[in-house]
Formats: C-alpha cells, sequence, structure tokens
C-alpha cells in the first residue's frame, strides 16, 4: 500500500507535493492500523521470558543503528537542552533562518509584484511552516518498552505530521487563492532556481 503511493515522477507544484505528502502519510497510518491486531495477536502468544527476549532484540537493533549511523553534532545540539543555557533562543533562530530559507518572502513578493492581501497570506505561511518545523522537531523521549507502544508511539508520530502537512497546505492554499496563473507559475519558478 505505501509502494502503491510512490509517484512515478516528482509532482510539479508545491500544492500536488503537499498532496503527495498527505496522501502517502494517509495510507502508512492506515497501514499501521491493519499492522497492529496482527502485532497484538502475536505479542499475546508470547510468554513474559520471550516477550522480554523480544524487547532486547528490539534494544539491541536500536542500538546497533544508532552505531553505524555518524552523530550529527547540530542534530544531537538540538536534541540536548543541557548542551547550551540559550537552547531555546538557539532552536528559534534555527528555525527561523531555515524558513527564510524556503519561503524567501522578500524575493517572492518582489517577484510576484504581491498586493498587500498575499503578502499577508505569505507571511501566514511562513509562520505555519515555522510552528510546523517546531512541531515535528520535538525530540522524542525514550523509545516505548514494547513493540505495540512503539507502534503506537510511531502511529502518533505520523498524525501529528499529517496535521501539520493539512496546516501547511491549508495556508498554502489560502496564499496561492487569489495568484493569477502568472503568479502561480513564478512561485513555482522560485524554488528550482534556489535550489540549483
Amino acid at each position: 500500500s505505501i509502494r502503491a503511493t510512490c509517484p512515478a515522477e516528482v509532482p510539479a507544484t508545491a500544492a500536488e507535493r503537499l498532496g503527495l505528502m498527505r496522501e502517502r502519510l494517509t495510507v502508512m497510518i492506515k497501514a499501521m492500523d491493519t499492522f497492529a491486531p496482527a502485532l497484538a495477536k502475536f505479542e499475546g502468544l508470547l510468554d513474559d521470558g520471550q516477550k522480554t527476549k523480544l524487547d532486547g532484540l528490539a534494544r539491541e537493533r536500536r542500538a546497533a543503528l544508532a552505531a553505524g549511523q555518524k552523530k550529527d553534532t547540530q542534530a544531537a545540539s538540538a536534541c540536548d537542552p543541557n548542551s547550551d543555557p540559550r537552547y531555546d533562543e538557539k532552536l528559534q533562530r534555527q528555525y527561523e533562518q531555515l524558513v527564510q530559507q524556503q519561503w524567501p518572502a522578500g524575493d517572492i513578493a518582489a517577484t510576484l509584484r504581491l498586493d498587500e492581501t498575499a503578502r499577508a497570506r505569505l507571511e501566514v505561511l511562513q509562520d505555519t511552516t515555522l510552528r510546523t518545523m517546531e512541531t515535528l522537531s520535538a525530540c522524542p523521549s525514550q523509545p516505548a518498552a514494547t513493540p505495540q507502544a512503539r507502534l503506537t508511539a510511531a502511529k502518533a508520530r505520523l498524525e501529528t505530521m499529517l496535521q501539520a502537512v493539512n496546516g501547511v497546505a491549508d495556508a498554502f492554499d489560502d496564499f496561492e487563492a487569489d495568484l493569477s496563473d502568472e503568479q502561480k507559475a513564478g512561485f513555482e519558478a522560485i524554488g528550482p532556481k534556489r535550489g540549483a
């Protein structure tokens, strides 16, 4: 089901990319719902010793994956509030810089010759994106103890991501609503030029 939502080619517009993200997240959540009863049934067949061994295997796997990955110092410090006493300020500045890179408001407003209403909607889009990034970058607590609890946590994370995508998509739809076809094309052209 998840593989079936993979597009044959990259969606051309931002609205299409947001739609694809929404579709893929929805399918992943449904897959979790399909998988959960089978996992619960399997766990129900295990005795306490077997459950302990299963949890041990999961811990070993996570440790092996963590050891095999290089530690990104920026990511590590973002998840460790003790690493910098100005943690919240620093993180906020990083988000704001990232949003400005993703949504170059000055370039967009000038290139598209936006009126005041469109500029205000662009600001709402930027603010929504910033809040979304803050929500999605929340560092995980300790992993849940059981496979069923980890599955529940993963589903909750996917649901949070879906809500975030929906929020950004709604703000984007509002921004794009009154743009002319020429402005929409100009907006789409800004992204590839910046990424080149």
